[in-house]
């Protein structure tokens, strides 16, 4: 080969190579980008139900589907008790898979977007009352507003219908509070116990009282809320705890 060819053909190597690179960056940056700015409603969850639908094609639900990031446990029922199982109904809740990059402080603040971010399946053979889901159904635990105001902030489990619109809500509670933790996990988790490490725990201060959001519940909401407990989400910094108030 003469040199004029092989130089030639070391140019278009290295070009060729670079623009492979280039074409890698901005797929991967883009791939970054869109997981990690999806950002939901400003306004409350299942209201606006296109909205809601578009929001949750955008979700990922498995890569904490499996090992020690999910829970699957058996929740007492707050309604219908008498029908329902003594030991309560079998639950799993598994975070959305970028749960951890999720700011909740910002989330908690009047106008500002919220996050969906964790499902909760029924994975018992009866109905849990408390959200009239059924055996397979899913519903969806969400930071941000969930009163009619704006300044309603907190956090609460809704059950949507086919259209994207909430028909039940459980869980719902303004007690949000932020842990800061340096052991960064490889992928999110929720759990029923405070992780091991870092600081206590926060209170993010919230736009609404209780009485406020009170006068939005139903009785089966402000029952299931009465049960008590509380659950400890991977969140931006840390992660972050919700109590039923």
């Amino acid at each position: 080969m003469r040199n004029g060819d092989s130089a030639a053909s070391r140019s278009r190597f290295v070009y060729g190579a670079a623009f492979l690179i280039c074409v890698m960056l901005l797929v991967g940056g883009w791939k970054s980008m869109s997981n990690t700015a999806i950002a939901g409603p400003r306004g409350q969850f299942g209201v606006n139900g296109a909205e809601t639908l578009k929001y949750l094609r955008e979700l990922d639900f498995t890569i904490a589907s499996t090992g020690d990031s999910n829970i699957v446990k058996q929740f007492a029922c707050g309604v219908s008790q008498t029908t329902c199982p003594a030991a309560g109904v079998r639950l799993m809740l598994v975070p959305e898979a970028n749960a951890a990059e999720r700011d909740w402080e910002s989330a908690m603040q009047p106008g500002r977007s919220g996050h969906v971010v964790a499902i909760v399946m029924n994975m018992d053979g009866v109905t849990f009352p408390d959200l009239n889901l059924k055996p397979g159904e899913r519903a969806y635990a969400w930071v941000g507003q969930i009163g009619t105001s704006a300044a309603d902030r907190g956090f609460a489990i809704y059950k949507l219908d086919a259209n994207g619109v909430a028909t039940n809500t459980w869980f719902k509670t303004t007690d949000v509070s932020h842990c800061d933790n340096s052991d960064v996990r490889s992928k999110p988790a929720i759990k029923t116990a405070h992780p091991m490490g870092g600081a206590p725990c926060a209170r993010i201060k919230t736009g609404a009282s209780l009485a406020t959001l009170a006068s939005h519940n139903t009785s089966s909401e402000m029952t299931a809320a009465m049960i008590g407990g509380s659950l400890w989400i991977s969140c931006s910094g840390g992660c972050c705890q919700v109590t039923a108030n």
